[in-house]
């Protein structure tokens, strides 16, 4: 399943938020291109709807970082090469002002967790004056495992999303309800517009038994004098 759309759509929504309160503006590395590559094209890009048209401040690219604003990532080491890892820890730690040289000393998994809490540590602590989670590529924001109540979401979200099942019941309703309102609809324009079908309604055994039991249901009031 190609999910380029989705993906590339938040990537520009989520770069425009976060340049929007931190950056003095906008670029992108290519304005147009003679490949037919929306990837490398801010027309095409735009065109294929990934980027946003007109109104800059709409609530999607507004709240596009809720999840990152909310405290609900943490920056952790991707774990895919532990001297590029190693390198990376040193830098941040001594952009920090902290004493690097214990991360000699480390080896494997150590270099993966102490990568991950001091990335996480940076991160969490910057990223309101732009500090990125990258770390010379060797971090990434993951989502962590959280118990989330009312206050944890935007009300963007409070427009509840159902579930297959939620949703199978009230279209199953729906779907029964507009079988009959047809069928009604399709009876009564048969009744007034087909002679032949209205007659031979008439002469059923349904219809007759209902006029039969309606006209007995009747009994004749005589006529007092007073």
């Amino acid at each position: 399943l190609d999910a380029s759309d989705e993906v590339m759509t938040a990537l520009a929504q989520k770069k425009i938020s976060a340049f929007s309160g931190i950056g003095h503006g906008f670029y992108f590395w290519n304005f147009r291109t003679e490949l037919d590559e929306p990837h490398w094209s801010y027309m095409l890009a735009l065109e294929r709807g990934w980027i946003t048209k007109g109104n800059l401040n709409d609530e999607e690219i507004l709240h596009a970082c809720r999840k990152e604003d909310n405290g609900l990532f943490e920056c952790l080491s991707n774990r895919k090469n532990e001297l590029a890892t190693q390198v990376g820890l040193k830098l941040a730690l001594n952009a920090s002002g902290i004493d690097s040289a214990y991360v000699d000393s480390l080896t494997g998994e150590e270099i993966y967790d102490e990568a991950d809490r001091v990335y996480s540590d940076i991160w969490a602590k910057g990223r309101g004056e732009g500090v990125t989670c990258d770390f010379g590529g060797t971090a990434q924001l993951q989502e962590f495992n959280k118990t989330y109540d009312d206050d944890d979401y935007y009300n963007d979200d409070d427009t509840h999303h159902f579930t297959r099942e939620e949703a199978t019941i009230p279209l199953l309703i729906l779907t029964v309800f507009g079988v009959l309102v047809g069928s009604l609809f399709g009876f009564l324009m048969a009744m007034a517009f087909n002679e032949k079908f209205s007659n031979k309604v008439s002469r059923s055994t349904l219809v007759r038994r209902f006029s039969t039991s309606t006209a007995g249901s009747y009994q004749e009031i005589p006529d007092k004098h007073f």
